[in-house]
């Protein structure tokens, strides 16, 4: 099974993060960018549960 968005984000920034030969901003930069990322794949799966239970909905309505 392959990783999900967050687990790859986040492995990715420790990757980084543990790397020497980083910058400090380069480590820093990398975080944020996890976090950013992380944040908008939870921000897509919410957006795709309320499109799925509004689709359900209208099914619903439309059948009876």
């Amino acid at each position: 099974m392959g990783l999900n968005l967050k687990d790859y984000y986040e492995l990715r920034a420790k990757e980084i993060e543990q790397n020497p030969e980083k910058t400090k901003e380069e480590k820093e930069t990398a975080i944020k960018r996890a976090n950013l990322m992380i944040e908008l794949d939870d921000i897509w799966n919410r957006t795709s549960e309320r499109r799925q239970e509004s689709e359900q909905a209208h099914v619903s309505t439309v059948v009876k």
